[in-house]
């Protein structure tokens, strides 16, 4: 049957090409589908002539820019997260007021004016011109949520913090509790390491607790010396309990402790005790105060049990002045903190040569001072020998204090100690203090050298949790990171590390490594590194800029082979480790192999392990005969420190 409309298809719709405005007009609604690719044209028309896209694509690029290149500068200048942050924010919250502008306002040649109205368009109604401006209209807040949106995951991208490592730890624990420095209300200074050694002793007793996260000593002592309240103090530690108290003389030879526990998650206060004592027998008091502490405690928090009685003893008197100032020096890792923790806990042992606890830290202190690179005056072989005789003093002494066989695994591992001498003791020491902040840092070399790496990270991690504000813990994961090619969070904890001690060379060298690996050298080119002047050279080398890293490279090796010393702070092996890293990322395995012996003839911590696992000496590692060349210049390091610590023992 023939159709009674010419031109009509189907259904009676008219074919677009007999769509003239006079037809469209007749069609009415049924026609003004027909007219949708020519509103859409005419709207995209429309956002040209107003110069929309072209404002919005040049606010992005720049505002990109900005903020991809603040974030690329923000270890070299020290531009904080929060910088960054408020650019984002800035950037995302500008882009509907710049859409806004754009489509209201144009730029000429007479300056800023309005932008004219849409023209007269004879082919459209005067209905089909007022819909199609009323969808012109919400189109361009439409177009700013969606590209505010997109912006913002980009951004984010950008600024989201790195896999949490740690986000496992809340199943480490069943709770959480800081205990504070006790507050000195006596009026006299001497007495303030009394409040800071009842604290440590609590301490010590609640880092036994398997499932009870106690944050150790050094951060807590940082804290207590800001004006912070309870709920700020257990936000920054990310505890849920509170201890605290003071400290008052009673008139006499008398001293009062109290104490109270409160819930920071609502302010409660969950029980308050006193204690006295007499100021000639603290270490009487301290041992009755952390007993009744931990009683309680174990009482209030569901789901923690008592730890086991502490069956050691002698190990010295917390009191001494020597020794407390020591402790505090000892947290700060920086060179000027270990010369002094070294000279005070020798103090201590001057007035109290079986004090335990200064034994195992004058071995911690040692070790670290060698880890460290710092020059403390004394020949590393023999410093070594005196650090495994300490800390063998401490155990023999206090068999069941865990400090002794930390120390001890500690010092072994950095001096290569076989593996299976270095688990057992840190797996002693975790035994009997299983959440003391050392503890787990130090284990973490243990579990990457047994081929562990996601243990060791986890483990290093939860250190930090334990003691966030010691740059040492933070040192510690940078470093493990390097090793296992997590560079962004080497560079996170780098520069947190730095942000805590800003004298901490090392802090600074992670990160410049960490920028070279990850594939940016140009920021690690720009930093500062002080004694670390060749990390710099092979970011220079790998720029292309290979006279001047030479000349910083021939200037280095001419101060070493010269005998005039050039620092009194770090030993020569700093700058031996960092030419053989340069040596073997330039494919020169036998520079590398004679710096990395050189290294190891100055001290028996020579050359640091997780440096020589790192991505540094992939292009020297495959090549023949350089692993065997390499692992026989780690062996034989303990034994020699053995010989010379028997050789001390018998003078």
């Amino acid at each position: 049957m023939g159709s009674n409309h010419r031109g009509e298809g189907r259904f009676g719709l008219l074919h677009p090409s007999q769509a003239g405005p006079g037809n469209l007009q007749n069609k009415g609604g049924v026609a003004h589908l027909f007219r949708m690719p020519s509103r859409l044209n005419v709207f995209l028309a429309e956002l040209r002539r107003r110069r929309v896209t072209r404002s919005v694509v040049t606010y992005l690029v720049i505002g990109l820019a900005a903020i991809e290149g603040a974030d690329n500068l923000r270890e070299p200048f020290s531009i904080s997260d929060g910088a960054i942050q408020a650019l984002a924010v800035i950037f995302v919250a500008g882009l509907p007021i710049i859409l806004a502008l754009a489509w209201a306002f144009d730029i000429t040649a007479k300056g800023i004016q309005k932008t004219k109205d849409l023209p007269e368009d004879p082919q459209l109604s005067p209905w089909e011109r007022t819909a199609l401006l009323r969808k012109a209209g919400l189109a361009g807040p439409l177009l700013a949520v969606i590209l505010a949106f997109a912006a913002s995951i980009w951004v984010w991208s950008i600024l989201k913090p790195g896999p949490a490592p740690a986000a496992a730890l809340t199943d480490v624990y069943v709770d959480s509790l800081a205990v504070m420095p006790l507050a000195n209300l006596t009026g006299d200074p001497s007495f303030d390491f009394i409040g800071i050694a009842l604290a440590e002793e609590i301490i010590n007793e609640l880092t036994q607790i398997r499932q009870l996260k106690v944050p150790s000593r050094h951060s807590v002592e940082v804290l207590s010396r800001q004006a912070y309240t309870i709920p700020e103090l257990a936000d920054t530690l990310r505890v849920r309990h509170m201890v605290e108290g003071s400290i008052q003389l009673m008139g006499g030879n008398t001293l009062r402790a109290t104490v109270q526990h409160i819930d920071a998650s609502n302010d409660a206060h969950l029980w308050s005790n006193q204690f006295q004592g007499g100021a000639d027998d603290l270490e009487e008091l301290y041992e009755r105060v952390a007993r009744n502490v931990t009683q309680r405690v174990v009482q209030e928090i569901p789901g923690i049990s008592a730890p086991p009685p502490d069956l050691g003893g002698g190990r010295g008197e917390r009191t001494l002045g020597s020794y407390q100032l020591g402790k505090h020096w000892l947290g700060r890792r920086t060179p000027e903190g270990l010369r002094r923790s070294i000279a005070q806990f020798q103090l201590t042992l001057e007035e109290d040569p079986e004090h335990a606890l200064a034994l195992a830290d004058l071995s911690s202190a040692y070790a670290l001072a060698m880890n460290y690179r710092y020059d403390v005056g004394h020949e590393e072989y023999a410093m070594a020998a005196e650090a495994l005789n300490a800390a063998e003093s401490a155990i023999r002494i206090a068999p069941n204090m865990a400090g002794g066989y930390a120390s001890r695994g500690y010092l072994k591992a950095i001096i290569h100690a076989p593996v299976a001498e270095v688990r057992a003791d840190l797996e002693r020491a975790a035994e009997l203090q299983p959440n003391a902040a050392s503890i787990p840092s130090w284990s973490a070399r243990l579990l990457a050298m047994d081929g562990k790496p996601e243990e060791a990270f986890s483990e290093a991690m939860r250190a930090v949790d334990l003691d966030p504000l010691a740059a040492g813990r933070h040192i510690a994961v940078a470093s493990l990171s390097i090793q296992l090619g997590r560079y962004d969070d080497a560079i996170r904890a780098g520069g947190m590390a730095t942000e805590l001690e800003p004298e901490l060379a090392m802090g600074r060298a992670l990160v410049a490594r960490a920028q070279f690996l990850r594939g940016r050298p140009e920021l690690c080119a720009l930093m500062d590194l002080g004694p670390h002047a060749v990390i710099r050279a092979t970011c220079l080398q790998e720029l292309g800029e290979e006279e001047e890293a030479l000349a910083i490279v021939d200037s280095v090796t001419a101060e070493l082979e010269s005998s005039a010393r050039v620092d009194s702070t770090f030993t020569d092996v700093l700058r031996m480790e960092d030419l053989a890293a340069f040596h073997a990322w330039t494919g020169n395995e036998d520079r590398a192999l004679e710096w990395i012996d050189r290294a190891f003839q100055h001290s028996p911590a020579g050359f640091e392990r997780r440096l020589y696992e790192s991505a540094l000496f992939d292009p020297v590692r495959s090549r023949p005969g350089f692993t065997e060349a390499a692992d026989r210049l780690f062996q034989g390091r303990y034994r020699s420190v053995q010989r010379e610590a028997r050789g001390l023992s018998s003078r």
